[in-house]
């Protein structure tokens, strides 16, 4: 606790320096459908070894998907953990909820979103919110969304949704369309997500408190953040998965599609591009 302590300590001393999230990226290439961005991080600015060029393209296809796919590499040997966090409300914003002929409200929730999980086990966290090294069953518990349910139903004493943990993926093999669903029955929209990585993180946006669109305000549990990506804190606890990257092997480990069904009508196909090497890259989701 004292390492991942201090680590966190050195982090924080200046946000925008060293979270990739708060630096600005160079646009590499684009497309019609397609962007790939790309930023060059070193030892001067995160003190972790060597030097990484990190690339991330979202594609929009033809069968109604966006793909995000992460690339790196490095000149050290080193642990590399990327996903996205993007937050997602599928009854949208206000212009969009007009668009739908909805109430045009966005004080709407994301209690009656329903969910469903293909994840038997999950990472209890400890007070302070770090995965405690415990690989728990879901049976008899809150985080249990192996069938669908509205997230208003784990909601806690204050009516807030608590959810900020690892869901560890039942993987069935390439011909398991999705690991998790997210639909809302008032848009009539639903989003399904097939993901490479072991896990999904969920956040329910507790301590969300942000303006966003047309000036709305992004407080707590207006969105859920749906994370693919390794065991969190993977690297402190032995048996968790963690993925080191070494310049000289290069290994497909992301590939993340998310398909969306419009409102009351399934958009078919739901292929979910295959993982592939590229020379001198390393593909993550």
């Amino acid at each position: 606790m004292e390492d991942r302590t201090e680590l966190l300590r050195l982090n924080f001393k200046n946000i925008k320096k060293y979270f990739l999230f708060q630096r600005d990226w160079e646009v590499r290439s684009h497309s019609k459908g397609s962007v790939t961005f790309g930023i060059k991080t070193d030892t001067s600015i995160d003190s972790y070894p060597g030097d990484a060029v990190i690339e991330v393209t979202y594609t929009i296809n033809d069968k109604n998907q966006l793909v995000v796919e992460h690339f790196a590499r490095c000149t050290e040997p080193g642990v590399l953990a990327l996903t996205n966090h993007a937050y997602w409300n599928l009854d949208g914003s206000v212009s969009i909820q007009r668009s739908l002929h909805l109430k045009t409200n966005f004080q709407n929730s994301i209690h009656a979103h329903r969910l469903h999980i293909a994840a038997s086990t999950y990472l209890p966290v400890d007070e302070t919110n770090l995965a405690t090294g415990e690989i728990a069953s879901v049976e008899n518990t809150k985080f249990d969304f192996r069938e669908p349910k509205e997230l208003g139903a784990v909601k806690d004493d204050d009516g807030m949704i608590d959810l900020d943990n690892d869901w560890i993926l039942d993987k069935k093999g390439p011909e398991q369309l999705h690991q998790l669903s997210l639909w809302s029955n008032q848009s009539g929209i639903r989003m399904d997500i097939q993901t490479s990585y072991p896990a999904i993180h969920l956040y329910a946006a507790k301590r969300l408190n942000i303006k966003g669109k047309e000036n709305a305000v992004y407080g707590a549990n207006k969105a859920l953040a749906i994370e693919p990506q390794l065991y969190s804190s993977a690297v402190n606890y032995v048996g968790f998965r963690i993925f080191q990257i070494d310049p000289m092997i290069f290994q497909c480990n992301y590939s993340h599609a998310l398909v969306k069904i419009e409102k009351y009508n399934i958009i078919s196909a739901r292929q979910v591009p295959k993982c592939r090497n590229h020379p001198g890259k390393a593909l993550f989701v």
